[in-house]
């Protein structure tokens, strides 16, 4: 590769503004190294190295790999919608909104471009692109991780880790999905959601506490009034919000307690009716 092609292709891979995109401090220095991290195809160096340094053939290339990263970025978010809570899915809409108008600007095409401006600007897409999509598979990948590992440790007759199955499993209302995709989009709608599943679930725990406690001899009320206060005290330790909580923090914190009074609603309601989840 001649030393003009070598600096087409780093311009072709990098683009000039995405240097100034947000980077993982893992993230390679070294071309080659950082192409390989991202995952950029080889195949794209190769169409480089082919190109005969012609700037139709090279934004070809760049074309091609654009798309692919641009596929892959679709498939990652997919898996990653589905690997994570309802909750935490509006947050990831959010978030990829934001970084679709972060990338676009840094990677616009400039008024009356040149081949080589354009050829920059497909660069600095498949960069920011690769980027992304690498950020979204280790994502899901280890929240994947993290609910097989919780799933082993929770309810004793198999809470599903999918996230969809395990949102019906503990009895989350299919109008609290509703809400949150006719929600428009900010962490106040988002918010509200919540807060009015967590009034559901939190009335449905009393309800089934009460009747619990009332089927129960006095020397069982009392073991079931300890076992409640200890719930509470884990509950709040686990889903309470730090000193001066972002809205993105305060929607966190209400979902750890949506999730939670859910399933322990559900664990009382097991016990109740024998193993049956009752009305």
């Amino acid at each position: 590769m001649t030393k003009y092609v070598k600096l087409i292709f780093a311009l072709c891979v990098l683009g000039v503004s995405s240097v100034v995109a947000a980077q993982d401090a893992d993230e390679p220095a070294g071309l080659d190294e950082q192409s390989a991290y991202l995952g950029i195809r080889a195949s794209y160096r190769t169409c480089i190295d082919q190109s005969n340094g012609t700037m139709p053939s090279m934004t070809e290339c760049a074309e091609g790999e654009f798309a692919y990263q641009d596929k892959r970025l679709n498939v990652a978010y997919g898996h990653a919608t589905k690997a994570v809570s309802v909750e935490r899915r509006a947050l990831l809409r959010v978030e990829e909104r934001d970084w679709i108008k972060r990338r676009d600007a840094e990677c616009a095409i400039p008024a009356g471009p040149g081949q080589g401006q354009i050829l920059d600007s497909i660069g600095c897409n498949i960069t920011e692109t690769a980027r992304r999509a690498r950020h979204l598979e280790h994502t899901s990948s280890a929240v994947t991780e993290a609910a097989s590992a919780s799933a082993r440790t929770q309810d004793v007759d198999g809470e599903p880790a999918d996230m969809d199955e395990q949102a019906k499993y503990l009895g989350f209302r299919p109008s609290y999905y509703a809400c949150i995709d006719q929600s428009d989009g900010s962490m106040p709608s988002y918010q509200r959601c919540a807060d009015l599943e967590l009034v559901y679930q939190d009335r449905r725990l009393n309800r089934i506490y009460g009747k619990l406690i009332k089927s129960l001899p006095p020397d069982g009320r009392v073991v079931l009034h300890r076992e409640e206060l200890a719930w509470i005290t884990g509950k709040e330790a686990k889903c309470g919000m730090p000193d001066n909580p972002g809205q993105g923090q305060a929607l966190d914190s209400t979902a750890c307690a949506v999730t939670e009074t859910a399933r322990r609603a559900r664990a009382l309601e097991w016990r109740r009716y024998s193993g049956r989840r009752g009305p």
